[in-house]
């Protein structure tokens, strides 16, 4: 005729709400946003048979809530287009250091007579161009 006390059964309704409400509790959502790179940097010319080596800086945030998420790229023996995504969390402590862009590409041969490197972003994209010398 006694039913049975079961901790886990009463504690199961308690911890479904704490699990619905849990987002609220830790703030909103995070926000995604393009990095925006301010330079490149990349020989002015190459050998045929060299592999092209770029690298990208910039700014990804004011803090350590920052962090660079993923990056989009698409390369052709003509061209290499890059696209940096960004994300910021809230609700958690972060560190007061910048965090800055420093991200490198290597690019292989064979690769045309000249080569133009084109950053996407909100303002103007960036872009250089670099020539494959005849050697």
């Amino acid at each position: 005729m006694f039913r049975r006390f079961s901790l886990t059964t009463s504690l199961l309704p308690l911890s479904l709400l704490l699990a619905f409400t849990a987002c609220d509790l830790v703030g909103p959502d995070d926000e995604h946003f393009v990095i925006e790179p301010d330079s490149i940097s990349a020989p002015a010319s190459i050998g045929p048979g060299d592999t092209l080596r770029v690298r990208f800086f910039g700014s990804i945030g004011p803090d350590g809530c920052s962090r660079m998420e993923r990056v989009y790229m698409r390369l052709t023996a003509a061209e290499l287009q890059m696209e940096f995504f960004g994300i910021r969390s809230h609700g958690g402590a972060c560190t007061q250091m910048p965090v800055v862009l420093d991200h490198a590409e290597s690019v292989p041969p064979p690769i045309g007579t000249s080569f133009t490197i084109t950053v996407f972003r909100r303002g103007p994209a960036l872009q250089r161009t670099v020539t494959v010398r005849a050697d």
